[in-house]
C-alpha cells in the first residue's frame, strides 16, 4: 500500500469518526437535557447506548490520527481495546433495551428494573466492557488495526485466538437474541390490534415501524459480522472486501442514528430544538398520517420508541 492510499484511509477514518462523534454527542446532550430521560428506563438505556457509540466513534477517529502520526502499534492496541469494549457494551445495551420493551408491552411492566436494579444492570454491562478492554490492551493478547489489510486483527497466538472466539460467540448470541425479542413484541402487538374491536386509523402502526427498524439493524449487524468472520477464517484478505466490512463497522453509529431520527419523531424534534434553538412543532422525515386513537394507547405508545 502506497503513501497516498494510507493517507486516504487515515482521512476517511477521521471524517467518518468526526461526523459520527459529533452526531452522537448531540444525541447524548439531547437525552441529558430533556426530562424524558429521568422518567423512562428505555431512554436511560438509549443514553448509555449512545455513550457506547461515542467511544466507538472516538476510537475510529483516533485510528486515523494514529495512522497519520506514524501508526504506533501500542496506540493501535489501546484504540482496539476501546473499540472492542464499545462493541460489547453496544450489543449489551441493545439487548437490555429490547428486554425493557418486552417488559412494557408483553409483560405489562411485571418486572421493575428502574432505580437500583437499573444501576446494577448498567454497572454490570460497563464492567464486562472494561474487562474486554483490559484483556485486549494487556500483554496477553494482540488486537490492532492493520493498515495494509484495512481491518482489525487478532494475532495468531493461542491467547489472542481464544479471546477472538469468545467475542465471536458473544456477538452471534446477542444479535439474534435481540432481534427475536422484537419479533415477539411485534407478534403480540399485532395479535392485540387484530383482537381489538376498534378500526385501525394509522397508515403505519408503531409495531410495524419497530419491526422494520429492528430487522434492518439485525441484518446490518449480522451481515457485517458474518463477512468479518469469513475473512477471519479463510484469510484471503481481499483489500476491497476488507474495506467494505470495516467501513460498515465504522458507520454503525451513523446507521443506528439515522434509524432513530427517521422513525422516532420525539427524539428528532428534541434534537432539532437543541440545534435550531427554537420550538420545532412538526418535522416530517417519513410521511405518516397519524391520528389519535383510544385503543391500545398504553401498549402502542411504548412500541413507538424505536431503538437506535
Amino acid at each position: 500500500m502506497n503513501a497516498a492510499q494510507t493517507v486516504f484511509i487515515a482521512v476517511l477514518h477521521i471524517v467518518v469518526g468526526t461526523v459520527s462523534f459529533v452526531l452522537t454527542l448531540l444525541l447524548c446532550l439531547t437525552f441529558c437535557l430533556t426530562r424524558r430521560i429521568h422518567k423512562f428506563v428505555s431512554y436511560k438505556l438509549m443514553f448509555q447506548l449512545n455513550i457506547s457509540f461515542l467511544l466507538h466513534s472516538a476510537a475510529h477517529l483516533l485510528v486515523g490520527v494514529n495512522i497519520l502520526t506514524g501508526d504506533c502499534y501500542r496506540m493501535s492496541q489501546i484504540l482496539g481495546g476501546i473499540q472492542n469494549g464499545a462493541w460489547v457494551s453496544i450489543l449489551f445495551f441493545m439487548l437490555l433495551l429490547a428486554f425493557e420493551r418486552l417488559n412494557v408491552t408483553v409483560l405489562k411492566g411485571r418486572f421493575n428494573i428502574s432505580g437500583w436494579k437499573l444501576v446494577v444492570a448498567s454497572a454490570f454491562v460497563w464492567l464486562i466492557s472494561l474487562a474486554f478492554l483490559g484483556i485486549v490492551i494487556s500483554p496477553l493478547t494482540h488486537y490492532f488495526f492493520e493498515v495494509a489489510t484495512i481491518s482489525w486483527n487478532y494475532a495468531e497466538d493461542c491467547k489472542s485466538d481464544f479471546v477472538n472466539k469468545i467475542e465471536t460467540v458473544f456477538s452471534f448470541v446477542f444479535i439474534p437474541s435481540t432481534f427475536a425479542i422484537y419479533v415477539v413484541i411485534y407478534a403480540f402487538l399485532v395479535k392485540q390490534r387484530v383482537s381489538s374491536v376498534a378500526p385501525v386509523t394509522q397508515c403505519t402502526t408503531p409495531e410495524v415501524k419497530m419491526l422494520f427498524v429492528s430487522t434492518l439493524t439485525f441484518i446490518y449487524l449480522l451481515v457485517d459480522l458474518i463477512l468479518y468472520e469469513i475473512n477471519d477464517q479463510l484469510e484471503f484478505n481481499n483489500l476491497w472486501y476488507n474495506a467494505v466490512v470495516h467501513f460498515a463497522l465504522m458507520c454503525l453509529p451513523l446507521f443506528c442514528h439515522s434509524m432513530l431520527l427517521a422513525f422516532n419523531r420525539t427524539v428528532r424534534r428534541d434534537l432539532l430544538r437543541r440545534i435550531l434553538r427554537k420550538n420545532v412543532t412538526k418535522v416530517v422525515f417519513v410521511k405518516d398520517r397519524l391520528k389519535k386513537t383510544n385503543t391500545n394507547k398504553s401498549t402502542t405508545s411504548s412500541a413507538s420508541t424505536t431503538h437506535s
